[in-house]
């Protein structure tokens, strides 16, 4: 498959004539849940030549496809994704995170993940997956089944949430290590742990008690509504580094004097 996924990016950059800086999996694979079933969920980011950026029109700066060969792939131009790193959006920064890389400019890439300390706001991430981990919990209420896909989608979201109110950094991708980095009583560990194994195909884990999750799930939530967090949203407000990194990214990709 990782071939596919390379020819398929090479053929991208000539079919839209882009330059590939940074290509990883985002999915089911890059949290450690997936099974031989599973899609490749690549996400990557592009840049265009510069005369695309010199005109005064909005233009599209996403490549999406339909998924096909069990491959998902959609992109964001550059400069979407630097904008979107100043306002700490976590999608990106999971991205940045993943430990399943297929290409990358290593130099771009590493200034990009220098910035994060910098970029990152506790406040917007918390936020953001508990919000998640709400929406998430409300699709399994009202389907009124116990799927173990759609509580998987509740817990992944609410453990980085947890992790946020106890760590001032940004949360790991893979959700074993999300959960063996928060200290949750006994019993609910056994039953998350249990969620995760069924997720990866292993039916030979005991029954799941729904009825312990769903409280706890709702207990959880109920408490970190009530979370406080300090105005750190803009550690660093300015674009001057990521602008930087936008003219080097144009003069590495195509080779052009600025």
């Amino acid at each position: 498959m990782e071939d596919l996924i390379m020819s398929t990016l090479t053929k991208l950059e000539e079919v839209h004539h882009i330059k590939v800086i940074f290509a990883c999996e985002a999915g089911s694979r890059a949290a450690g849940l997936h099974t031989s079933l599973s899609d490749f969920d690549v996400r990557f980011i592009y840049i265009k030549p510069i005369d695309w950026y010199l005109s005064i029109d909005s233009k599209n700066d996403v490549l999406s496809f339909p998924i096909n060969n069990k491959l998902d792939i959609h992109g964001w131009d550059l400069r979407k994704a630097l904008y979107l790193m100043k306002k700490s959006n976590p999608t990106l920064l999971e991205w940045l995170s993943s430990s399943v890389v297929y290409l990358e400019d290593p130099m771009i890439v590493a200034e990009l993940r220098r910035l994060i300390p910098w970029m990152y706001s506790r406040k917007t991430c918390f936020f953001h997956y508990l919000n998640m981990t709400k929406r998430n919990f409300g699709v399994c209420k009202r389907k009124g089944n116990e799927e173990i896909k759609h509580y998987i989608n509740v817990i992944r979201p609410l453990l980085a949430s947890l992790w946020l109110e106890k760590n001032n950094s940004f949360p790991p991708i893979e959700v074993n290590e999300l959960l063996n980095g928060i200290d949750l009583n006994q019993p609910i560990n056994k039953e998350i742990e249990q969620l995760i194994k069924r997720k990866k195909g292993d039916e030979s884990e005991g029954c799941i008690h729904f009825d312990i999750v769903n409280l706890y799930i709702e207990s959880e939530l109920e408490r970190l509504s009530n979370q406080a967090f300090p105005n750190d949203q803009g550690l660093n407000q300015s674009t001057f580094q990521l602008d930087e990194i936008f003219r080097l990214a144009l003069i590495r990709s195509w080779d052009i004097k600025i």
